[in-house]
C-alpha cells in the first residue's frame, strides 16, 4: 500500500471536513453542490467544465482513462468529479463509505491538475447540472462526461414525471460527452439519438473514444470479485487502500474491521475538538489496520459503552491520546 496515498486516508482533519460538505450538502432543501477542490475552470472567462458524475464505489482505472482522455481532448478545460448523496438506482449500502470515496477522488485531483472533487445532493443529472450553475455562474460550457450505458439512463422517460421539460432544462444548462461502454459504441449512440423521442436532443450529444480494454470494467464487478486481485479487476490505486483496508470484504472479520474504522471516526466526530485533537489517529488506525492486540480496549468502548469519556480513557491508557 502506497504510504503517500494511505496519509490521506488517515488524515482525520480530511474527514471531519468532508463529513462537514457532505452535511451541509445533505441538509440543502435546492440542488446543492459542496466542493472538496475548487475548478480552475471557474476562474477562467468562459472556462469549459465537464462533470464526471458516479459512485465510485470504487474508483477504477476505466474511470481515470475517462478523465484523461477527455482532458487531452481539448474540448474541456477541467473535469470535475462528483458523488451524490443519493445516487439514481443505486444502493450503496455495501462498499466503501461516502468519505472514504471522496478520499480516493481526492488522491486522484491531487495529482491532475486539472481534475477536481466535489458532492451533490442531487442523482439527476438536470438537477445536477442547476447545482454546478449555482454554484459556479462563471463556467462558460458545462458537460457531463457519461458512458453509453449512462445516457441511455439518462433518456429513459422512467426517470421523469414530465421527460421533455425535465431534458430540455438538463440540455439548455449542459450538454453530454458519450464514451464507449460494453457493447455500446459509436453506432449504438447513433441509433439511440435517431429515435423520434430522443431526435431533439441530438444535437447537445458528442462522442468520446476509449479503449477498448475500458469499456468492460466496473464498480460492480470489483465488488463482486472483492477477495481476487485488485490490479487484474482494474482497481484505482487511489482506491486500493479501500480494497487492503477490507471495506470490500466478503470474509465478515475483515469487513468487521473496516466497519469498526467508521464507528471510530463517528465518535471521534462527537468528541469535543480540543480533546479530539490529543488523539493521533494514524496510529490507531496503523494499530486497526494490523489486529494489534493493544486497540481491544478501544474498541470495546467504542462498542460498549460508545461514550466520549470511556473512549478518551481507552485511549490515553492505549498511549494513543496525550
Amino acid at each position: 500500500m502506497s504510504s503517500d496515498i494511505l496519509r490521506y486516508f488517515d488524515d482525520l482533519e480530511l474527514i471531519l471536513a468532508i463529513g462537514e460538505k457532505v452535511a451541509r450538502v445533505n441538509q440543502a432543501s435546492a440542488p446543492s453542490l459542496e466542493t472538496i477542490s475548487h475548478p480552475i475552470a471557474i476562474r477562467q472567462p468562459a472556462g469549459r467544465l465537464a462533470a464526471l458524475s458516479g459512485s465510485f464505489n470504487p474508483l477504477t482505472i476505466a474511470h481515470g482513462a475517462l478523465i484523461l482522455r477527455a482532458l487531452e481532448s481539448g474540448v474541456v478545460d477541467e473535469v470535475s468529479v462528483v458523488i451524490a448523496v443519493h445516487t439514481i438506482d443505486k444502493v450503496e449500502s455495501e462498499g466503501a463509505s461516502l468519505s472514504d470515496r471522496l478520499i480516493s477522488l481526492v488522491c486522484l485531483a491531487r495529482d491532475q491538475a486539472k481534475v477536481s472533487v466535489a458532492v451533490t445532493n442531487r442523482g439527476l443529472y438536470a438537477e445536477q447540472a442547476a447545482a454546478y450553475r449555482r454554484s459556479f455562474p462563471g463556467i462558460g460550457e458545462l458537460f457531463f462526461l457519461v458512458g453509453y450505458d449512462k445516457i441511455v439512463q439518462i433518456l429513459d422517460p422512467r426517470y421523469y414525471q414530465n421527460r421533455e421539460q425535465a431534458l430540455g432544462e438538463l440540455f439548455r444548462q449542459a450538454r453530454l460527452i458519450v464514451a464507449p461502454r460494453g457493447e455500446g459504441d459509436l453506432a449504438a449512440l447513433e441509433r439511440l439519438l435517431s429515435e423520434p423521442a430522443n431526435k431533439p436532443f441530438a444535437g447537445g450529444v458528442s462522442w468520446l473514444p476509449l479503449e477498448e480494454s475500458y469499456r468492460r470494467l466496473s464498480s460492480s464487478e470489483i465488488r463482486r470479485h472483492a477477495g481476487l486481485d485488485a490490479d487484474h479487476y482494474g482497481v484505482s490505486p487511489y482506491a486500493k487502500p479501500l480494497i487492503e483496508a477490507g471495506a470490500y470484504s466478503t470474509d465478515p472479520a475483515v469487513r468487521r474491521r473496516y466497519e469498526l474504522r467508521g464507528q471510530l471516526i463517528e465518535a471521534l466526530t462527537a468528541t469535543p475538538a480540543g480533546e479530539r485533537s490529543k488523539v493521533d489517529f494514524r496510529e490507531l488506525m496503523r494499530w486497526l489496520r494490523a489486529g494489534d492486540e493493544r486497540i481491544k480496549p478501544v474498541l470495546e468502548a467504542v462498542e460498549g459503552e460508545n461514550s466520549t469519556p470511556a473512549l478518551l480513557a481507552a485511549l490515553t491508557r492505549a498511549g494513543l491520546a496525550g
